[in-house]
């Protein structure tokens, strides 16, 4: 049977994640950041099998709250499908019990990297049958953030929550032995905040906070007043134009260069923002009052460019997911490097990061040979669970000419920053609404696109590794 054509307005894109899940029924005339972010979290009442949606995540002792999701892990199906149950029915408002009959809805599913195949087939079965659909596609998020950008090729570093996930991306086919996931994230980001704070305690109303609690770091982090000094090159700002930083390192020039972005920022940064960066302490309106914080708000990187025992710094792990990858298209993925995730938010994260990696990997820069580490982790569906490293081994492997960092392109006028609602580090949904839009609107170039319910009952679940 051929495949039918579906209206954009009718189109479902979800992705999940294992703090957030992001909504959108159905695309307008101008894609939009996500409709609904829902916390991947359902409770569960002690001594029953039953779920609901909690009004509130607070604790209580008459249920259980379950994540079914960890670190992009499927660690609950069942908490899963009353969740996806959840976005169709009540968000999204299709009819339930949904049937074919009466419904046109497709379905665009996001996932994460470490998804295996069968992970996969799981979640096209429960769509197809739990929720009678028409049609339906999943696309690796990853994959999704790059074509958002309008590019092919490029490597795609998303900071997570407790990881983050580097995945090399060659003519639009993923690298599978490249791909990297090292244990660090925007957990691992307010933990280092935590401690800091311990150390040099902020102040609720005029009085010193004597136990800084995870929570409160978390206010603090993600609050107006939490961002990166711009000291260095990381000044360049996403509205700049790509420009060509190694030779700039490589000049001898930096300070001047620093200066004349300087001067052009302040003709346009908000004025509370320029206060904020060069104010020693400064505060903001949390529930409990107003909390003054000092100059720990500026170093929440810190633990993004050191890592940990066990565990490499973030740049390093970058460096070595290039160096996996053929020599001949290394140069692909420094010149198109994506940050995103929700533990890129930080303001002036993304910037900083470009800097540090340009002056660490360029080839214009001072050559650089880390010392070796021992092991990191590599996602499911890769060659081998763990990975022993040494970045620095071999003939300057991954070292580049330029690295540049991928923007969202203008036409996406609703994505463009100071829109209400935009947020860059979700670019991954832009991807996913394009690729919807383009799998589920022609039926004359779609076929084999998309996995269509007859299709489905023929071939069953495998299926959907061939569309």
């Amino acid at each position: 049977m051929a495949p039918s054509s579906y209206r954009d307005d009718r189109l479902i894109v979800i992705q999940i994640g294992s703090q957030t899940t992001k909504v959108t029924n159905g695309l307008g005339e101008s894609l939009a950041p996500p409709q609904f972010h829902i916390a991947t979290v359902v409770g569960q009442v002690s001594g029953s099998s039953s779920f609901f949606i909690p009004s509130e995540l607070t604790e209580a002792k008459s249920y259980a709250l379950i994540r079914p999701i960890r670190r992009g892990f499927v660690e609950n199906w069942d908490a899963l499908i009353f969740l996806w149950s959840h976005i169709l029915y009540e968000k999204a408002g299709l009819p339930n019990p949904l049937t074919p009959d009466n419904s046109d809805h497709p379905v665009m599913l996001l996932v994460p990297s470490v998804w295996s195949p069968e992970d996969r087939e799981r979640a096209t079965k429960i769509f197809m049958e739990a929720f009678a659909l028409p049609a339906f596609m999943i696309h690796e998020e990853s994959l999704a953030g790059l074509y958002a950008c309008g590019s092919l090729h490029g490597l795609v570093v998303d900071i997570g929550c407790e990881k983050t996930d580097i995945t090399p991306i060659v003519d639009s086919l993923i690298v599978p032995y490249a791909k990297i996931s090292i244990p660090l994230g925007g957990f691992h980001q307010t933990q280092y905040l935590q401690k800091l704070l311990r150390d040099n305690p902020p102040k609720l109303n005029g009085e010193i906070i004597s136990d800084v609690s995870f929570d409160l770091a978390e206010q603090i982090k993600t609050s107006g007043i939490t961002e990166l000094r711009l000291q260095n090159i990381a000044e360049i700002t996403d509205e700049d134009p790509v420009e060509d930083i190694a030779e700039v390192v490589a000049s001898g020039k930096t300070k001047e260069y620093i200066a004349k972005k300087e001067a052009e920022k302040q003709r346009q940064v908000n004025e509370t923002l320029k206060l904020n960066i060069e104010l020693e302490y400064n505060s903001f309106t949390a529930p409990k009052g107003t909390i003054l914080v000092g100059p720990e708000r500026f170093l929440t990187h810190e633990i993004l460019e050191k890592g940990y025992e066990g565990c490499p710094s973030l740049p390093e792990a970058v460096h070595l997911a290039v160096s996996l990858v053929e020599p001949t298209r290394r140069g692909d993925m420094w010149e198109n490097l994506l940050i995103c995730g929700g533990g890129a938010r930080v303001k002036g994260l993304r910037p900083h990061l470009l800097s540090l990696m340009s002056k660490q990997y360029t080839a214009a820069s001072t050559a650089h040979q880390p010392q070796p580490f021992s092991i990191i982790s590599t996602p499911s569906g890769s060659n081998g669970t763990n990975t022993p490293v040494n970045p620095g081994s071999g003939n300057q492997a991954g070292q580049a000419s330029n690295v540049r960092l991928l923007k969202i392109p203008e036409y996406f006028i609703e994505w463009k920053e100071g829109k209400e609602k935009a947020v860059f580090e979700e670019v991954c949904f832009l991807g996913g609404q394009i690729l919807g839009k383009v799998t589920f609107n022609d039926a004359a170039s779609s076929i084999g696109a998309y996995l269509t319910r007859e299709e489905y009952f023929l071939r069953g679940p495998s299926e959907i590794h061939r569309v």
